[in-house]
């Protein structure tokens, strides 16, 4: 089940950019948040949202996982740049159900992905979630 967690991660951040671009492709690396941003910040970011909102992100960032390890291979293997774009939105439409289907807005679930991007607390306690629910 580890193997969730990271493809999570990525997801998250790759999600972020994904409505506004129509597919991100593969994830990059997580930029960690400086040392010098200091604690206090980081308690903020994560008392910014709810239980059931982190919860709900976290089965969104499964659900949204498990669509990227689905569609990936397809539009890599397309045989025409359109039949690639025609895959990219249907899995931009699954992931977006999969999010709306949770309880949260598009923009929730942005803004929650990119706090965990910066917010190494908030992130650790979405994989744990993830690990738990897959």
């Amino acid at each position: 089940m580890r193997r969730w967690k990271t493809v999570a991660l990525s997801t998250i951040v790759v999600l972020t950019g994904l409505v506004a671009t129509g597919w991100a492709g593969p994830a990059g690396a997580l930029t960690p948040v400086p040392e010098s941003a200091g604690t206090s910040i980081l308690h903020r970011v994560a008392e910014e949202f709810s239980a059931s909102k982190i919860y709900a992100f976290a089965e969104a960032a499964g659900k949204v996982a498990m669509i990227t390890q689905a569609w990936t291979p397809k539009i890599n293997g397309a045989p025409s740049a359109t039949a690639a774009n025609e895959y990219k939105q249907k899995a931009v439409t699954q992931m977006q159900r999969a999010i709306l289907g949770v309880g949260l807005t598009m923009d929730e679930y942005q803004t929650i992905g990119k706090a965990a991007k910066r917010d190494p607390m908030l992130r650790e306690e979405i994989n744990q979630l993830v690990d738990e629910m897959y």
